[in-house]
């Protein structure tokens, strides 16, 4: 699915069903794809942290119960996605490394970092593009259901970092509803 012209062919295939498949370009970590069908998107690897505060499978409400059970989870969120361990008080610093030609993690993603840093950009422009679609909830592997704004703003805050610009803009800067 790396490649642009078999998801296009795929995508071609399954119009007619209400499905489309995106790869998010430059995600040289986990070579994401997102996939759209019946108004819910589906994707796996791109939010860690909610926008209200909750990590993983648990919202804020949940987070702060402290259940005994979820001391794991607390530390995840704590020891790597919050200030001063995640640059952006969200993503694992790992996330981060990927992403960074000039960083000796960047060998262990999915494909090599372009040298250029042009990867950052890329991710961010094909979020930017996953994110006006037509849905109205979305599912993934670290996150039950979040309606549409939530996933939105959870991906924007993820990684808006990319190009130092929301994700919920347009090209020019203008913030998209």
């Amino acid at each position: 699915y790396t490649m642009e012209e078999d998801v296009e062919r795929l995508n071609k295939l399954l119009s007619e069903e209400g499905v489309k498949f995106q790869f998010v370009k430059g995600d040289a970590g986990t070579n994401s794809l997102l996939l759209f069908a019946h108004k819910t998107a589906i994707e796996v690897d791109l939010i860690y942290s909610h926008c209200d505060g909750g990590i993983f499978l648990m919202n804020k409400n949940e987070f702060d119960t402290y259940k005994e059970d979820d001391a794991g989870i607390r530390l995840f969120k704590w020891g790597l996605c919050s200030s001063p361990t995640s640059p952006n008080n969200a993503l694992p610093p790992y996330r981060f490394w990927m992403m960074d030609p000039t960083s000796p993690f960047s060998a262990f993603g999915m494909t090599r970092v372009k040298s250029d840093g042009s990867d950052c950009t890329n991710m961010a422009k094909s979020l930017r593009q996953a994110l006006k679609e037509d849905f109205d909830q979305a599912v993934g592997v670290h996150f039950n259901y979040m309606d549409r704004e939530t996933f939105r703003k959870s991906i924007d805050m993820n990684w808006s970092w990319l190009d130092g610009k929301s994700l919920l803009e347009d090209d020019e800067g203008e913030k998209k509803k």
